[in-house]
């Protein structure tokens, strides 16, 4: 599991799965996509902290990471660990449940997979210590301020909700990569059209009142060019 990977190279005791956390979690992916936004805070005024509420997780200590637009679990956790913020959640020694979701939706008009990843310590659970002394964590007497990264998303009634193990096992086929490959499928058929077009009027000499084949190969490109460079992820 990637996430306990990163706190048992540190000498944390791993985060335990917890099926409220990971409701709470699924919920929050869907009011994103109800709401329409990409932030922490609802526009309805609800703060990730509500979610825990509502499905009755009562935490001493709390967090959220969010992740959109990327390729696999790798990529997600590799984002978090390089941004300061998001890495304090993952490797916080007060947490000792988390729960994650993985929701497929339309957010802001493009397709999308949302990842949520909730982090807890149940109200009156003994504190952990093993942090190292080198890097000593500020003790927090209420819920931590939340975290958020990028990844792509579909509909509230289409989530799915997946177990923290099978996060860190299978990839994810962001519709994100979909489109990209379709994109570059279609851009090099066309190319590879305009081309043969191209190659067959100068062999042959054919007369023609006008041809665009270099031009439409010029542009082809350039849309290739910028189909590849689209980014997977970003943290926000």
């Amino acid at each position: 599991e990637l996430t306990n990977a990163e706190r048992v190279k540190l000498g944390l005791s791993s985060l335990q799965e917890n099926k409220l956390l990971s409701e709470a979690a699924r919920q929050k992916a869907a009011d994103m996509f109800a709401f329409n936004y990409w932030s922490h805070i609802s526009p309805s005024g609800r703060t990730p902290w509500a979610f825990f509420t509502d499905v009755g997780y009562k935490y001493q200590y709390a967090g959220e990471n969010l992740a959109r637009d990327f390729h696999d679990p790798e990529s997600v956790i590799t984002a978090w660990m390089n941004s300061p913020s998001h890495k304090e959640n993952i490797v916080n020694s007060k947490y000792q449940e988390m729960g994650v979701a993985i929701v497929d939706g339309t957010l802001q008009g493009a397709e999308t997979t949302l990842v949520v990843q909730l982090f807890g310590t149940p109200f009156g659970a003994s504190s952990t210590t093993e942090v190292r002394k080198s890097q000593p964590i500020v003790e927090e007497k209420s819920a931590s301020a939340p975290k958020e990264v990028l990844a792509k998303s579909p509909q509230p009634q289409d989530a799915s909700l997946v177990s923290v193990s099978s996060v860190s096992k299978a990839p994810v086929a962001s519709p994100l990569d979909l489109t990209k490959a379709m994109a570059i499928f279609t851009v090099g058929v066309l190319l590879g059209v305009f081309a043969m077009d191209f190659f067959l009027v100068s062999h042959r000499q054919t007369p023609r009142l006008s041809s665009r084949s270099l031009a439409q190969m010029m542009f082809l490109i350039f849309v290739l060019i910028a189909s590849l460079l689209m980014k997977e992820g970003a943290i926000l």
